[in-house]
C-alpha cells in the first residue's frame, strides 16, 4: 500500500512542495517573505510593456487581498 500526499518536504529539507492547501491560523506569522519590489523590478527588466507590468502588479495585489494577506482598499 502506498500513500501520496500533495504537501511534502523533499529529503534534505531544501524544498517543500505545496500541492494542496496551505492554511495559516489566526496567530500565524510569515517571516522573511521575498521582497515584492524585486519581482516588479524583474518584470520591468524584461520585454513587458508598462501596461502589462501594471496588470501583473494589480493581479498580485488582488491575490494578496483575496488570500487575506492584505486588506481591501476602501
Amino acid at each position: 500500500m502506498s500513500y501520496n500526499t500533495p504537501n511534502y518536504t523533499e529529503q534534505g529539507g531544501e524544498k517543500t512542495v505545496i500541492g494542496g492547501t496551505l492554511e495559516f491560523g489566526p496567530d500565524a506569522e510569515i517571516k522573511n517573505f521575498p521582497n515584492i519590489a524585486l519581482s516588479v523590478e524583474q518584470l520591468t527588466g524584461s520585454s513587458f510593456t508598462t501596461a502589462e507590468v501594471g496588470a501583473k502588479v494589480n493581479e498580485l495585489l488582488q491575490s494578496l487581498v483575496d488570500s487575506g494577506v492584505m486588506a481591501p482598499e476602501e
